[in-house]
């Protein structure tokens, strides 16, 4: 009987030293990050949630010719004008938009870049998250001609790279049925985020060497998933040594129950 009401008192503890612990590490439990805006494009009016530059950054349904990769709608955004009296944005302006050094799209297309249209989002998301999207880059410029290299890119803050190339007139391109001679196709781009943090995603797509023969990128099907919260390290190691310690107590107390 002795042994009895000793081996229920144990329990009774454990079980409060227990969720005491656990109740410590949720205090600590990283934060899960906020949803990505409009990520198929899907809301209207155009393109909620996300920021554009220049007049040439539209939601386009199957009636484009390219048919979304989810959902009825995708974004594109061009090198050529948008509205009647309105131009796209100069390569230098969107180097001060994303923070870059000048000159630094030149550098990806060994010439120098003329305007291009872009789009951005400022995002939060935990470290660990992935995030994925679609692309297709189309042009009419003629392939594999250096110093009329038009491209498509993205960017993403917290990151090594300040920009990725994505596609351009040197990529695997086929016919296209829309308004572009050629395409890649979609595309799947996945990212493991490595930070907690704000994290601010932009595409982009340049006109190099000149500003009269047009190119295009679509993206589509903007995910971010994951979100599973995770201890701290600093929880981990509490969590162990609390139940390191209450493993002890409860030898102790058998011991003298045997004793």
């Amino acid at each position: 009987m002795r042994y009895s009401t000793l081996r229920r008192g144990c329990q009774g503890l454990a079980l409060g030293l227990l969720v005491s612990a656990l109740s410590t590490v949720g205090v600590t439990v990283a934060p899960v990050q906020a949803a990505i805006t409009n990520p198929g494009f899907e809301d209207a009016p155009a393109l909620t949630g996300w920021s554009t530059y220049g007049s040439n950054v539209t939601r386009e349904d199957g009636t484009f010719g390219v048919a979304p990769i989810e959902g009825a709608y995708q974004a594109l955004l061009s090198t050529g004008s948008g509205a009647p009296g309105s131009s796209p944005i100069t390569s230098g302006s969107m180097e001060s938009i994303l923070g870059l050094t000048s000159g630094t799209l030149d550098a990806f297309s060994l010439n120098f870049t003329t305007e291009g249209s872009l789009m951005t989002q400022t995002f939060s998301a935990a470290a660990g998250e992935i995030l994925s999207f679609h692309w297709n880059f189309l042009t009419n410029e003629a392939l594999f001609d250096i110093d009329f290299n038009d491209y498509g890119f993205y960017a993403l803050t917290n990151v090594s790279s300040p920009i990725d190339l994505i596609g351009d007139t040197f990529s695997p391109l086929i016919p296209s049925a829309g308004s572009f001679l050629s395409e890649t196709g979609y595309n799947l781009v996945s990212l493991t985020l490595p930070t907690t943090g704000l994290y601010t995603l932009a595409f982009g797509v340049l006109d190099v060497g000149d500003a009269s023969v047009d190119s295009g990128l679509l993206i589509d099907n903007v995910k971010l998933i994951g979100g599973s919260a995770v201890p701290e390290p600093s929880s981990v190691v509490l969590l162990a040594s609390g139940l390191a310690g209450l493993g002890y107590w409860r030898r102790k107390q058998l011991m003298a129950v045997k004793a």
